[in-house]
């Protein structure tokens, strides 16, 4: 079963209903493609609109998942620790060959029978291995050890990023908020709920936002109607056809309800073009996310928050949570402006939201982290995915990035201490070309076992594993 804004895990044929599938992610067409009901889909497309089913003729490939996710035209350019990497070996080239010319005349004015010894002792020791070595054996280790976590770094590029951010902004549905725990609360205008929960079950299962998961659960026990015409508006809600009704479910202007006091989010029922009833969505904040918010604002992160839902939960997120900067009924462009606009002025970002509404500003920011407690709901648009029950760790994620900056740096220090005292006793003519071979590859052994036991160490003394 693929909802909307779904990827298509696998080669399949579509066995039920009507597919419309967007394939840039994979060729970087943006028209969508029609197909019927017997016709093949192929993996990496993301469909577009009500609920299809398809029957896999391969097995989902994670890899080639993956391949798409690092594709080229969703990459950011900042390079700054593969520059790091050239610029070192650039000038650790220069700096060897001229020691090698160097001792080459100084001997061969001394004493040309130690030449040979020498000048090949000096090239063999300085094998800038052990530097080549330092940022993939200590990022892609610290990549891995993550997994465990369920926290998926796109790149060792990614862990650099988040190394350096000083800015925070979250979305507020589906990330800091669980859809699945919401309690939800029907108030009839025209019609009662017993009456319309078709309809909307029909309509809801069909969407992947938080908000509908939440209604489509609410609803469980309730069967649902074959629907035309779907369609998911971001930032507004879903509409579409149902036994001959126009149903709009979602965004509505509630002013003259608001002395009801809502203290939620609130998703209109609208028939026909007119209001029937609305549900209002009580928030129920993920597990230690109190807890991670009060840790990053005393590492002295800044922290914000832009959502696209109403302010009915401002009041409960400035007391319970403590974040200050406060934006509701933020369209995705609006989301997309911010970070732009705090880019501007010097913050480095990480934005974290679902992927539905938020994939200008994930792709934006300097690291876009997507939430999901989905497996299923794959987002491109983010160089992170991490599970809901992660996102407690994200302190702990943006720490163990800075401390594998600096094993990368003490990997290289490492690194220029063993070239210097070898190549001391190589130019002296103190160490002999067989000797130089043996160490040699003792410095990459070290630098690798370094980079990986200090990574394990800190990543275990972080996670608690």
């Amino acid at each position: 079963m693929i909802r909307n804004q779904e990827i298509i895990p696998a080669d399949s044929i579509l066995q039920e209903g009507n597919a419309s599938v967007d394939y840039s992610f994979v060729t970087g067409e943006s028209d969508y493609i029609s197909v019927n009901k017997g016709e093949k889909l192929y993996a990496g497309g993301k469909h577009n609109g009500k609920e299809i089913t398809v029957i896999l003729t391969h097995k989902p490939d994670n890899s080639y998942l993956t391949q798409l996710w690092n594709s080229n035209n969703l990459s950011k350019e900042d390079k700054s620790i593969t520059k790091l990497a050239d610029t070192v070996s650039h000038y650790f080239t220069i700096i060897i060959i001229s020691i090698t010319l160097l001792t080459f005349l100084f001997w061969f004015f001394v004493d040309a029978s130690l030449i040979w010894n020498t000048v090949t002792s000096v090239l063999i020791i300085a094998c800038p291995c052990a530097l080549a070595m330092t940022i993939p054996f200590t990022l892609g280790n610290a990549m891995r050890f993550l997994g465990r976590k369920s926290i998926y770094v796109k790149n060792i590029q990614v862990i650099e990023n988040l190394s350096k951010i000083n800015h925070v902004v979250f979305d507020k549905t589906g990330t800091l908020t669980q859809a699945s725990e919401k309690k939800i609360y029907y108030t009839p205008v025209k019609i009662d709920e017993s009456e319309i929960n078709i309809q909307v079950k029909s309509l809801v299962t069909h969407s992947s936002h938080p908000l509908s998961v939440a209604l489509n659960k609410h609803l469980k026990s309730v069967p649902a109607l074959e629907i035309d015409d779907f369609k998911e508006i971001p930032n507004k809600g879903v509409e579409g056809k149902v036994a001959n009704n126009e149903i709009f479910i979602g965004k509505y202007d509630l002013s003259q309800y608001s002395n009801q006091a809502f203290q939620g989010s609130t998703v209109a029922v609208v028939i026909n073009e007119e209001l029937v009833g609305f549900y209002t969505l009580t928030s129920t904040f993920r597990e230690g996310i109190k807890s991670l918010v009060q840790k990053l604002l005393q590492k002295e992160y800044k922290i914000s928050l832009i959502s696209g839902d109403s302010e009915a939960d401002d009041i409960k997120i400035k007391e319970e949570l403590g974040i200050e900067n406060r934006q509701f009924n933020c369209a995705p462009l609006d989301k997309l402006n911010f970070v732009k606009a705090k880019q501007k002025e010097g913050d480095t970002i990480v934005m974290i939201g679902d992927g539905l509404n938020d994939a200008g500003a994930l792709m934006e920011s300097s690291v876009g982290i997507a939430v999901s407690d989905d497996v299923n709901y794959f987002v491109p648009a983010c160089d992170t995915i991490m599970s809901g029950e992660a996102l407690q760790d994200l302190e702990k994620l943006l720490l163990y990035s800075k401390i594998s900056i600096r094993i990368i740096w003490a990997g290289f220090t490492l690194s220029f201490i063993y070239n210097v005292i070898g190549l001391s006793f190589a130019v002296s003519g103190a160490l002999s070309p067989i000797v130089a071979a043996v160490l040699m590859p003792l410095s990459s052994i070290t630098i690798v076992a370094f980079t990986s036991l200090t990574t394990r160490y800190y990543f275990k003394k972080l996670f608690k594993i």
